[in-house]
Parts: C-alpha cells; sequence; structure tokens
C-alpha cells in the first residue's frame, strides 16, 4: 500500500503533502527547488526612452522628481506610509513609482520576501508510519508541549512526541504559500518599463545549470550540472524519456532522497534503498545558491561536493522504475 508522506519545515511549521513516495518521488520537484532559493530583489535597470516606452513622469531627472508628490515629503512620513503597507504587491506597485522609492521600499520589500523562502531552515519529509524521528532531530521543549498538549485532545493519547508529529502536523502546520502562486501574482501587477524588468529578473529563476543545493548543517552540496549527466545518461538507454521532460532530476529530487524518514521502510517504491526512508538528511537546514555564491564563502574549502553520492542514489532509483515500467 505504501504510507503517505509530508516535507515539515519544523521552524516555520509549515508543509507539502507528498502523498505515497513512488507516485510523487519521479515528478521534477522544481518546486522544492525553489522554495529553496532566497528571492533577492534587484536594483530596478535604469532604461532609457528609447529602449522602452515608460511613463514620462518616471522619466524625469532625479531633481524634478524630489520636488513634488510622495518625495517631497518628509522621511519620517514617507517611512510611516512604506511601514503601513502589510501586501508584497501594495510595496512593489508604490516602489515602482520611481528609483527613489524602490530603493526606499527595498529593506520593506526583502524583509516580506524573505519570508517565503525555506532557505536555512530544518525540514524532513516524515512518513505517517514512523513513531520516531532521527537522533539528529531534537524538538525543542516548547515543541514538544505544544505536540503533546494537541495529543491529549485526541481519542488515543501518546506520550511521546515525535510519535504524534506527522499528525500533529497534519492538522496544525500551514501549507506553504505555493511560490508559483507567489511569482504568478508579482508578475500580474499592472508594471511596466523598469518596474516590470526587475519583476521579471526576479522571478524569472529556471534551473540553473550552476543551482547547487547546500545542507548548511553539515557542509555538503549537490551540484545540478552532475544532475544533469545524470539526465543524459538516462535518455541514452531509454530514448522514450526524451518525450518526458517532466522526469529529469533536480536538486530539488537530490533534497528528497536524502531528507525522508520513517522507522517503517514502507516507501511503495520499487528500488530497495535503505537510505529512501532513513534519509541521512532528515532535519538538516538547506538553501540553494549559484555555485558563484559557494565558491565565494570564506570556507568554501571545508565544504564537501557528494555529488556522485548522491547521483548513485538517484541513478539506483531511476533505473528500478524504469526496468519495472518495461517489465
Amino acid at each position: 500500500m505504501g504510507q503517505y508522506w509530508m516535507i515539515l519545515n519544523l521552524d516555520k511549521k509549515e508543509k507539502m503533502f507528498l502523498g505515497k513516495l513512488g507516485e510523487t518521488f519521479f515528478e521534477v520537484h522544481s518546486d522544492l527547488q525553489d522554495t529553496l532559493k532566497a528571492f533577492a530583489l534587484p536594483e530596478m535597470p535604469k532604461l532609457g526612452a528609447k529602449k522602452i516606452q515608460y511613463s514620462l513622469a518616471l522619466l524625469t531627472n532625479d531633481r524634478d522628481c524630489g520636488r513634488r508628490g510622495l518625495l517631497a515629503l518628509p522621511a519620517e512620513i514617507l517611512a510611516e506610509i512604506t511601514g503601513s503597507l502589510d501586501s508584497i504587491y501594495d510595496l512593489i506597485c508604490l516602489a515602482a513609482a520611481c528609483h527613489h522609492l524602490w530603493e526606499a521600499c527595498r529593506v520593506l520589500i526583502q524583509k516580506q520576501l524573505k519570508g517565503t523562502t525555506w532557505a536555512g531552515c530544518r525540514i524532513i519529509c516524515l512518513g505517517d508510519e514512523s513513531d520516531d524521528l532521527p537522533p539528529t532531530v531534537a524538538l525543542s521543549e516548547v515543541e514538544q508541549a505544544e505536540v503533546l498538549e494537541w495529543g491529549n485532545t485526541t481519542s488515543e493519547p501518546v506520550d511521546y512526541a515525535p510519535a504524534l508529529l506527522w499528525s500533529y502536523a497534519a492538522e496544525l502546520y500551514e501549507y506553504r504559500d505555493d511560490d508559483v502562486n507567489l511569482k504568478r501574482g508579482l508578475r500580474m501587477l499592472i508594471l511596466d518599463g523598469p518596474p516590470a524588468v526587475a519583476i521579471e529578473n526576479m522571478t524569472d529563476r529556471p534551473w540553473h545549470r550552476s543551482d547547487v543545493l547546500r545542507n548548511l548543517s553539515k557542509r555538503l552540496y549537490v551540484r545540478q550540472a552532475v544532475l544533469n549527466k545524470l539526465w543524459e545518461e538516462l535518455t541514452l538507454r531509454h530514448p522514450q524519456l526524451k518525450q518526458e521532460w517532466n522526469m529529469a532530476p533536480c536538486v530539488g529530487n537530490a533534497l528528497l532522497c536524502r531528507i525522508c524518514w520513517s522507522t517503517s521502510d514502507n516507501a511503495a517504491m520499487n528500488v530497495k534503498e535503505e537510505s529512501i526512508t532513513q534519509g541521512p538528511w532528515a532535519g538538516d537546514r538547506f538553501d540553494v545558491v549559484h555555485m558563484r555564491e559557494l565558491k565565494m564563502d570564506s570556507e568554501f574549502p571545508q565544504w564537501q561536493d557528494v555529488s556522485e553520492e548522491v547521483f548513485a542514489v538517484l541513478r539506483k532509483c531511476w533505473e528500478s522504475e524504469l526496468r519495472c515500467n518495461a517489465e
């Protein structure tokens, strides 16, 4: 039958429901990959009128712009106005008025964008048949008290918090705000010219060959470039896969094969790989960055590239699935 799985953000108390692992493992988990990327508000490009049609009021020079409208207000009042806007969409619409307001709103917008990412959080993919957590994952006293208090309201109270975590999260964790919806919402704003270009630059983030999944807890990383080689190898052996682009592995899949945890080995998958349900990274902290950013880390020599190790696990999973489907 197979147990049901949820990806849990233990810090933000958010969840992503997967269902049975064998039914979702081979999908492209680009949404999970994007969830671990931190949005960064880019500068508004300074485009000339000949390159792009834009409101003449916004193409005036800095000196003229400061003589009227919002920019004529004292800084304290302007801060009150921007600080009163709770919606990121309202903030960006205000910021889009001119380059001055774009910079004035940058800190507030960045703060709200930070709330949309799971980068740096403790993440585990938990099976509903598990009655314990990995030894490396310890719930705080407050977290245990919350889980046990909820457990006492159920028909079958349990005095061991980890055994209740899946049910507790299913009931009380918030569903992850869909990153796709945020990007779609930002793109639907009626913006033109430089603000529209800036938003496009921020939200158009396809998988990049230089993407790197980082395990921040253990200082390990997996390169997307290596996973691309796995797909090339698989499509060479199984030409029919070239039409199945939704099965191409990304670093989101690399994460999933390392963070699943259950005391039951029932994964409903064709591969016999103990590490799938006893993920060595379950509960660790992660993010996804460009390889360039990782190399800029002053402690980069201390990071270990485990791309080939994860490559081997994913290859075993894909080959087992394809072999079973062919029979």
